[in-house]
């Protein structure tokens, strides 16, 4: 029997295996990559909007659905703008995250880990790294929980430490990717700007002062 061309193959239905950062997926439609849809963004946005919580200009009037001609230099600065700006909250994370699983999901991925950075949450009342990580796998674990049998997705989370952060803030996500490692934590990895000095110190400007945070993510498996 000969083969179908490639061309009328259904990729969606290929089982997959992605590794992604938790809010910058590659799109096919835009030929970027692209944090959670412009579309999540707008309903996360007027959610915030109708509460007073936010004076950003609706994501979809700034990077409408239509408008592809981004580059990394116009897109990434934006989108960061409307994410961390945006995503402020446990409630607001939780939902986040649920809308990126369900796009990997309805795209036929079987297994994904996630990379993201621990940071603080803002509001309604300021919660610590640890919070913003258990919400992400709570959001796991809820996805899991409402997607079960064949075609199933399993996620894992790798925590990310930025190239600008301090050696203290470094052994924070450790510590955390070790904490919250029976809950579905296998990694840490580092990311960010190559050039990127941290704070402008001398000294401070390579991977060099990450190594005391290693030993202990490799101790712990």
């Amino acid at each position: 029997m000969a083969s179908q061309p490639a061309a009328d193959m259904d990729f969606k239905a290929l089982p997959k295996i992605e590794v992604s950062h938790l809010f910058c997926t590659y799109t096919v439609e835009t030929s970027l990559l692209a944090p959670i849809s412009r579309r999540t963004l707008h309903d996360i946005w007027v959610r915030k909007k109708q509460a007073g919580e936010t004076d950003l200009a609706d994501p979809l009037v700034e990077m409408p659905d239509g408008k592809h001609d981004y580059n990394l230099t116009t897109f990434f600065p934006l989108f960061s703008s409307y994410i961390y700006n945006l995503i402020t909250d446990p409630v607001t994370l939780h939902a986040a995250t649920l809308s990126v699983l369900q796009d990997f999901h309805a795209d036929g991925v079987t297994y994904l880990e996630l990379r993201t950075t621990p940071r603080s949450l803002p509001s309604p009342t300021p919660q610590p790294p640890s919070a913003y990580v258990s919400t992400i796998l709570s959001a796991i674990a809820a996805f899991e929980a409402a997607h079960p049998g064949p075609g199933a997705m399993r996620t894992r989370l790798i925590l990310s430490v930025d190239r600008r952060h301090t050696p203290a803030q470094a052994r924070e996500t450790v510590r955390l990717a070790s904490r919250f490692r029976e809950q579905g934590v296998v990694g840490v990895d580092l990311c960010g700007d190559p050039a990127a000095r941290v704070h402008g110190v001398p000294g401070q400007d390579d991977v060099s002062i990450f190594r005391a945070p290693s030993p202990r993510p490799r101790s712990s498996g």
